[in-house]
């Protein structure tokens, strides 16, 4: 009994990460003194909670299918979340979820048509993790020096854009490795 539940640590700190989506929103909208402090909180232990997990996962070689579903659906849906709440602050930047959105989409189906085709799936790669990790920076940031500017604020959104663009093409090039790997057996 114990063994199990010490095996669902990461798949409890994946679920936690997922209702701290929910806590950042009544942050977000809330009237309460220091909100954007607690905002920032939260989206740290959101980060480091995410660090946490995966380490867990592969340290103690207890990863999950339910970890390898909902561990890019909890980072993709505060991702998205803070991008909207963010946008909602700053109208200049509404382009940021709406790439986003648009990018996990593109990504979700791009995915289920290779799986379906040939039954591979690709995984997380360090261009992957490292346009989540420049994500991460340019909103705490954003979130930590509001005053910076809306030109600095796109400045920084743009980084993060041209990161996942960079990540998006290693995908590409990485399906296409496996594929071919898979066809010449």
């Amino acid at each position: 009994m114990v063994l199990k539940m010490l095996r669902n640590i990461p798949n409890y700190i994946t679920i936690f990460r997922v209702m701290l989506v929910f806590v950042f929103i009544y942050l977000f909208s809330s009237d309460i003194d220091h909100k954007n402090l607690y905002c920032v909180i939260t989206f740290l232990i959101a980060g480091a909670s995410d660090v946490l997990d995966g380490f867990l996962a592969r340290k103690f070689k207890i990863e999950s299918d339910f970890g390898k579903l909902m561990d890019p659906f909890a980072d993709k849906l505060m991702q998205i979340t803070v991008a909207i709440c963010m946008s909602v602050k700053e109208a200049s930047l509404v382009w940021v979820p709406i790439f986003l959105i648009l990018k996990e989409l593109v990504m979700i189906f791009g995915a289920a048509k290779l799986l379906r085709k040939s039954n591979i799936v690709v995984k997380a790669n360090i261009f992957g993790k490292l346009a989540s990790v420049v994500y991460f920076l340019v909103f705490l940031t954003i979130m930590i020096f509001n005053n910076i500017g809306f030109v600095m604020k796109n400045i920084l959104c743009l980084t993060f854009v041209i990161m996942s663009i960079l990540a998006f093409v290693s995908y590409i090039i990485s399906y296409k490795e496996v594929y071919m790997k898979s066809h010449k057996q």
